[in-house]
């Protein structure tokens, strides 16, 4: 069985180019969010992302490689190195928060790791929608 989680990065203004929108529209002056899904060890993402991936930098070229396997401490395990299409693993963008929560809803995330303000923070999803 998998623990799945979806990992996100907050965006500064002008970063949105190049993502499958999660929804419709932006909201002027709201948080927009880009992200991915990670299949594996969804518990233990958020602790390796912040040892391990410290830094914004580290945070851009997760979220932008795609979709993960798995995220380990010497490596990331992408859906891309095994050959799978990127327009089906391509980063998402959210045009803000709660809609970064449905989308990790609907993609059966049990944790939402979120680089913001110079860190990782971690959300367990638990309870009813």
């Amino acid at each position: 069985m998998s623990t799945r989680s979806r990992i996100a990065m907050r965006l500064a203004n002008g970063d949105a180019q190049g993502c499958a929108s999660a929804a419709g529209g932006r909201i002027p002056g709201a948080a927009r969010y880009r992200s991915v899904y990670c299949h594996f060890d969804g518990d233990l993402v958020g602790p390796v992302l912040r040892e391990h991936y410290a830094s914004e930098e580290q945070a851009h070229t997760i979220i932008n490689g795609g979709d993960l396997r798995s995220v380990w401490p010497d490596k990331l395990e992408t859906y891309r190195a095994i050959g799978e299409p990127w327009q089906h693993i391509r980063p998402r963008e959210s045009a803000d928060l709660s809609l970064l929560i449905e989308l990790a809803w609907d993609t059966g995330a049990e944790y939402l790791c979120c680089w913001q303000d110079d860190g990782w923070q971690t959300i367990e999803m638990r309870g009813s929608q």
